[in-house]
């Protein structure tokens, strides 16, 4: 009976860490996808526009 016990609470650890660190490796992918939109966002932001010479500012004229 001890070891059926044993086992049991061995699964029941195995099942609660696995998914604590699961979700803790989701939140460092999330943290690094937020990272690189940033990163993107900031590179869009510095780029020399021309809306002039677009086609979309001919359209809007």
């Amino acid at each position: 009976m001890p070891e059926t016990s044993i086992i049991i609470v061995a699964i029941l650890l195995f099942i609660l860490f696995r998914e604590l660190f699961t979700w803790y490796l989701k939140q460092n992918k999330i943290v690094e996808q937020n990272d690189e939109i940033i990163r993107l966002l900031k590179k869009i932001a510095n780029e020399p526009r021309e809306f002039k010479d677009s086609k979309w500012w001919q359209i809007w004229k």
